[in-house]
C-alpha cells in the first residue's frame, strides 16, 4: 500500500537484519564470484593480514573483492590459517562455503598461542566470529571444518566509530562496560530513526535512549529502548537542537548502527479545529491523497483532516504511526452523522479501512496519546 512512497527508512531493518554482518547488502553471490578471473582469485594462503575500515560498507566491499579459496587439501590436514590484526577495533571473520555447497560443521577459532577460544557460531551458510577491542599485533588462528569442501575466508577490523552522522552508512560501536554516549545536532524539527542490531549473540544485554541538552542540563526524550541481536529501528519526534544518545553495554557488546532524519517530508498543512481542516493531498503521479507530520514532546494541540471521497469511486484509508513512545489517536468522523465512523489508536503500527459506498466527505482528527508522545503518522486515501 506504501509503494508510491521511497523512504530511505522503508530497507533499513531489511538491511540490519540480514545484515550486522559482513555478508549483509553488498555481498555477492557464490555464483556471480566464481565468474571472477580464477588468476585473480588467491587460493590457500597461510596468514591474513587484517586491516580496519570506517564501516560495513567499505569493509563488504574489499573482503568480498580479495577473499581467498581454501581447498579441501589444506584444511584436512588440521593446517590453521593465520590472521595478523592491523588495527584496533572489533575482529569481524566469516567463513562461508564455496560454490554452492553448505556447511555441515563449525570452524575452531584459536589466539595467538593457538589456545582454543571458541567454535564459530552459524549465520544461514555463514560461519563468524566477532570480537571487541582487538588491537594492532593481536594474532589469531583459523581451523576451517575436516571437510571434503573449499571455504572462503573475509576478514576485517570495524573502527570503534566516536562520531555519528545522518545517511546510510552502517558503523560500528563497542560497548564500554557502562554508560556510552554519541552527540548529535538537529538544524530543525526533525523525524530521526535509529536503526541497531546487536552483532554478537550471547554477549550481553543492550539498552539506549536519547538526550536533549537543555541549558547545561541533559533530559531524556522518550523511552529507552532494548536493543536485539535481530536489529530494531526506533523513530522519535524531535526539536531543534543538541542530543545525545546513551548506550550501556557490556565491553563483549557491539552495535551496527546507523540513522536518518526526515525534516522535509513531514511538514504538511493541518487544522486546529474541525472548521479548519486540510485537505488530504493528490500525490503527482498516482491515484492517492495523503497526509504526514510529526508530533514532538512538546506538541499538543490536535490536528484535523478533510478528505472528499467521489460517489463511485472505491477507496481504502489507511492509517499509520511510528514512534518511540505513546500511541497516535486516529478519530473518523462522517459529515452528517452524529456518531464517530472509526476510532483508533496506533504505536508503530498500520489500520486500513474501507470507505462506504458512495459520496461522502470525512474528518479526521489526529491527537497524542500522551504529553510525552512523540513520532511520525501518515495518512492515504486510495
Amino acid at each position: 500500500m506504501w509503494g508510491w512512497r521511497k523512504r530511505w527508512t522503508a530497507c533499513l531493518m531489511a538491511c540490519l537484519i540480514a545484515a550486522g554482518t559482513m555478508g549483509s547488502g553488498t555481498v555477492k553471490s557464490a555464483a556471480a564470484e566464481q565468474t571472477k578471473d580464477e588468476e585473480e582469485r588467491q587460493y590457500n594462503l597461510s596468514e591474513l593480514k587484517v586491516s580496519g575500515y570506517p564501516n560495513w560498507q567499505i569493509a563488504n566491499a574489499v573482503t568480498d573483492e580479495f577473499a581467498p579459496v581454501y581447498e579441501p587439501s589444506y584444511h584436512t590436514n588440521d593446517r590453521m590459517v593465520k590472521l595478523q590484526v592491523k588495527d584496533s577495533g572489533m575482529l569481524n571473520v566469516e567463513i562461508t562455503p564455496w560454490s554452492d555447497e553448505k556447511a555441515v560443521s563449525v570452524a575452531a577459532v584459536y589466539d595467538g598461542s593457538k589456545k582454543f577460544i571458541t567454535n564459530t557460531w552459524k549465520d544461514g551458510d555463514r560461519q563468524i566470529y566477532r570480537k571487541t577491542y582487538v588491537k594492532e599485533g593481536d594474532i589469531f588462528y583459523v581451523k576451517l571444518p575436516q571437510s571434503k569442501k573449499s571455504y572462503t575466508i573475509k576478514a576485517a577490523v570495524l573502527y570503534n566509530a566516536k562520531k555519528i552522522k545522518s545517511g546510510p552508512d552502517e558503523t560500528t560501536i563497542l560497548g564500554e562496560g557502562g554508560k556510552c554516549y554519541r552527540t548529535f545536532q538537529l538544524r530543525k524539527k526533525s523525524i530521526v530513526t535509529f536503526a541497531y542490531g546487536c552483532l554478537i549473540p550471547d554477549a550481553g544485554n543492550v539498552s539506549a535512549y536519547v538526550q536533549k541538552k537543555t541549558g547545561t542540563k541533559w533530559k531524556r526524550t522518550g523511552a529507552k529502548m532494548k536493543l536485539a541481536f535481530s536489529g530494531k529501528e526506533f523513530t522519535y519526534g524531535l526539536r531543534k537542537g543538541k542530543y545525545r544518545l546513551v548506550f550501556q553495554m557490556p565491553k563483549t557488546q557491539a552495535l551496527i548502527f546507523d540513522y536518518d532524519t526526515q525534516g522535509s517530508f513531514y511538514n504538511g498543512k493541518y487544522g486546529i479545529k474541525k472548521s479548519s481542516a486540510k485537505d488530504l493531498k493528490k500525490v503527482e503521479g498516482y491515484k492517492a491523497y495523503m497526509a504526514d507530520q510529526m508530533f514532538t514532546d512538546k506538541t499538543e494541540k490536535a490536528r484535523w483532516y478533510r478528505y472528499k471521497k467521489k460517489a463511485k469511486k472505491k477507496q481504502e484509508l489507511y492509517l499509520y504511526s511510528a514512534g518511540n513512545s505513546g500511541k497516535v489517536k486516529f478519530t473518523i468522523y462522517r459529515r452528517g452523522r452524529k456518531k464517530t465512523w472509526k476510532k483508533i489508536s496506533l504505536h508503530n503500527a498500520s489500520k486500513k479501512y474501507k470507505l462506504p459506498k458512495g459520496k461522502g466527505t470525512y474528518y479526521i482528527k489526529v491527537s497524542k496519546s500522551s504529553k510525552k508522545m512523540n513520532g511520525s503518522y501518515e495518512m492515504i486515501a486510495e
